[in-house]
């Protein structure tokens, strides 16, 4: 039930020979059609190891969560949560 919304992202990449490191921030406005605003924000760091031009691997660990707590005055934002993060293993395969 959002009547607007805004989104920031920031994402950075280092690739060296067979290995990579990616790093995301996006933090996202909202408000509702009574004008109340809520935030929210995702993040993930990712290494990556490029077995060949097509087969590649990664591990990572991504959150998501409120910015604010449920106080509405203390900022939420964790490394590590144990409700929200996500730990996690990829395999792409380009055919």
């Amino acid at each position: 039930n959002t009547s607007y919304s805004s989104n920031q992202q920031l994402t950075v990449g280092w690739e060296y020979k067979k290995f990579g490191l990616t790093g995301m921030f996006r933090h996202v406005n909202m408000w509702s059609y009574a004008n109340t605003a809520k935030d929210r924000f995702f993040y993930l760091q990712e290494v990556n190891w490029i077995f060949n031009p097509k087969l590649s691997f990664s591990f990572g660990h991504s959150s998501s969560a409120s910015v604010l707590s449920p106080n509405q005055e203390d900022i939420e934002i964790r490394l590590m949560d144990e409700t929200n993060s996500i730990l996690y293993i990829s395999t792409n395969y380009i055919f």
